[in-house]
């Protein structure tokens, strides 16, 4: 047997378990979805009384997946019968260590032909599990040769398991063989060929003389199961018609090679007539016949087995579940050599007990066995685009997705996570078991510069035989710089002045024209802008914008506005504008980045050169002293806006002159068209009047 394994006698060696898991995985678009597929093994008891088991299996009932094996051997003396139905639906309602599940693999002795016995077994079953889909029975094909007493066969759960291969072989003759043995290759469901295991169904020579012809049976055995090699899993079923495990062809089940076969109970001795082995015994359930030929030795040998080989015994891919061999219907308490105990048998009920007693003259031989681990893989997706510094974690669940009635109906599943590409820096090792709902893994997502930032990664199980033994994930997200706002399309100005200088009282609302930009960054791709709040202080009836929130302004672009002034009351007037931006909504986004606007204006009345808030002499000097300028400022005495120093913008303060901010009262001017006053103004100024022809002195 394999160098992983070795026993030496004692205990059979330790079966290890643990606990998690569930589901079957494909890979769509680089992404892995959750496809669950196989029968699911949760069935309501069907005996009368054992509401306890209905409602404990009402919660396991799940849509058809994958899960552990209910293997039996069963000697039927021909049938079926009457209570054979009974009796093989209560094997599959039996809750042992948790598991009740319908037959998986049913393994056949003392079959009439295939075509009539076998398949009455199968619409038996078929019948029983019509309303369950995953449970539809088909049967073995090939019949071996028999010399008498019928001769192998079986039936199997073809949602469960496939017949991959069936072979008879062993030479049928008087001193030989008394029937060929049967040897079938089965898969479970979902699985690869890893997970094959082969089960030999034997009838050996009955009698308890007839040592040496099972001595024959049994050599021809090992040196069809020795010929498959190290490492393959064989469980040895059948009516071995063995008193004591003396005799030769136990030796040679049990010597050492390839195909060393183990009793994985370890009950090993002389079962005949043995009182400390009346728990393994399996023949006969009677003393008085219920049907033509039965056997009526009552219970007094262990003639029926399921030995295994080294493989099914280490934990490891399909393998035998510990505490669960047990020949069905006997709980030790029989008398010697007499019939099942009914009265103080309370592991069944009576009318089981009264089925198997009725319909065959051996016990069935009933062991669950574990399947090999299935590598489940969640990976959720992550956002296509986040900020610099985000914290992006990439959440992957792997788990062990055999679907099982129980934990240790599965093996565990050792995986690893490892980096294929990318900047991903991942190297994982975990275990999981079924039913636990998986282990997850955050994978952070390096952000701290702009670009393309993930990886992909290969999630694999060494498990033995494990199904979908690898599958590959990817995931990638473009990361951005900070949105950055600015008064410059290419500076990064944060503070900016808009002044509409000195304007004229009452002149019509004045626009300033300006632009607020999204800068890009020189790292790479940039955040788009939001601008979320607009805080205005100081005088915002007389000074205002049309900037308002906006959101998703793009790296590159702006966003025009115009400052508005009110010129309708003069005074110096300052307005504030506060101006908070953030990110566009994406993980990782900054908000609270300010910029700061101000708007100055001073409205005055017209004339008042000063801005003292009094039209005056000072200002007409202002004016005077300008005279003739032709790009002249307000306080140069250019107050109606045409550009000019001129006799319109004396006009101006003339009409305004003695008026003041404060009073706003009218005050009279000279009339400027008089003679007198026109000249004093205009003398200075060096021009002069021509005297009109004719006119007097």
């Amino acid at each position: 047997m394999p160098a992983k394994f070795m026993w030496t006698g004692g205990k059979p060696p330790a079966i290890r378990s643990s606990c998690r898991g569930r589901a079957a995985f494909g890979i769509a678009s680089g992404f892995v979805t959750a496809t669950k597929t196989g029968p699911a093994y949760c069935r309501a008891s069907r005996t009368a009384g054992a509401a306890w088991l209905v409602a404990l299996v009402a919660t396991l009932w799940c849509a058809p997946g994958y899960g552990q094996l209910r293997i039996v051997s069963y000697n039927t003396a021909g049938g079926p019968r009457a209570d054979s139905e009974t009796v093989l639906t209560e094997i599959g309602n039996e809750m042992v260590g948790g598991i009740a599940k319908p037959i998986d693999v049913l393994v056949l002795q003392e079959q009439t032909t295939i075509a009539a016995t076998t398949a009455a077994f199968k619409e038996l079953l078929n019948a029983a599990y019509a309303d369950d889909p995953a449970a539809v029975y088909a049967q073995g094909v090939l019949q071996g040769g028999s010399s008498g007493a019928g001769r192998p066969g079986v039936v199997y759960n073809s949602v469960t398991v496939e017949l991959i291969d069936e072979v008879a072989f062993g030479v049928v003759n008087g001193s030989a063989q008394a029937r060929q043995t049967l040897r079938y290759q089965f898969r479970p469901v979902g699985y690869g060929p890893e997970a094959d295991f082969y089960v030999y169904s034997n009838h050996y020579k009955s009698g308890q003389s007839d040592t040496a012809r099972r001595e024959v049976e049994a050599t021809a055995l090992r040196a069809d199961a020795d010929a498959l090699g190290e490492g393959a899993a064989i469980i040895y079923t059948g009516d071995f018609n063995i008193y004591t495990s003396s005799e030769p062809m136990w030796a040679t089940l049990t010597g050492s090679g390839a195909g060393q076969a183990y009793d994985p109970i370890n009950r090993v001795g002389t079962w005949h007539d043995n009182y400390g082995f009346r728990d393994v015994h399996t023949q006969s359930p009677v003393t008085t016949a219920r049907f033509s030929g039965q056997v009526t030795a009552g219970m007094d040998d262990r003639f029926d087995f399921q030995l295994v080989s080294g493989e099914l015994l280490d934990g490891e891919g399909v393998s035998y579940i510990p505490g669960t061999y047990h020949a069905f219907g006997n709980n030790g308490t029989h008398p010697f050599n007499g019939e099942l105990d009914f009265m103080t048998n309370t592991a069944l009920p009576t009318a089981t007990l009264t089925a198997i007693a009725n319909s065959s003259d051996h016990l069935p031989v009933v062991a669950d066995y574990q399947v090999p681990a299935v590598l489940g893989v969640t990976a959720d997706t992550i956002p296509g685009k986040v900020i610099v510094g985000a914290d992006v974690r990439w959440d992957v669940t792997v788990e062990n997705a055999a679907e099982v009635v129980v934990a240790h109906g599965a093996d565990e599943l050792d995986y690893t996570i490892e980096t294929l590409a990318g900047d991903l820096v991942t190297s994982i090792s975990d275990v999981d078991s079924a039913l636990g709902g998986g282990n997850l893994h955050s994978l952070a997502i390096d952000t701290a510069t702009p670009g393309s930032h993930g990886g992909a990664i290969e999630i694999a199980s060494t498990s033995h035989a494990v199904a979908n033994n690898h599958v590959a994930q990817y995931a990638f997200t473009n990361v951005v710089d900070h949105a950055n706002p600015s008064f410059d399309a290419t500076d990064d100005l944060d503070i900016a002045t808009i002044d509409f200088g000195v304007v004229a009282l009452g002149s019509s609302t004045l626009n300033r024209p300006a632009a607020l930009h999204a800068l890009e960054s020189l790292l790479g791709d940039t955040a788009a802008l939001d601008l979320d709040v607009i805080v205005a202080s100081g005088d915002t009836v007389a000074l205002s914008t049309t900037l308002t929130t906006f959101a998703g302004l793009a790296a590159g672009e702006q966003i025009d506005f115009d400052a508005v002034l009110d010129s309708a009351t003069p005074g110096a007037f300052a307005t504030d504008l506060q101006l908070e931006f953030s990110d566009e909504d994406l993980p990782g986004e900054a908000s609270g980045v300010t910029l700061m606007l101000q708007l100055l204006a001073r409205v005055a009345i017209g004339g008042d050169a000063d801005t003292d808030g009094l039209v005056s002499g000072t200002d007409y000097l202002a004016w005077a002293g300008h005279w003739g300028q032709s790009a002249g400022a307000w306080n140069d005495g250019e107050f109606n806006g045409d550009g000019v120093i001129d006799g319109l913008d004396y006009l101006v303060w003339a009409e305004n002159y003695g008026t003041s901010e404060q009073s706003l009262l009218a005050v009279t001017v000279p009339e400027p068209a008089s003679a007198a006053l026109l000249a004093a103004v205009l003398v200075p100024l060096g021009l002069r009047f021509r005297r009109r022809r004719g006119a007097s002195a």
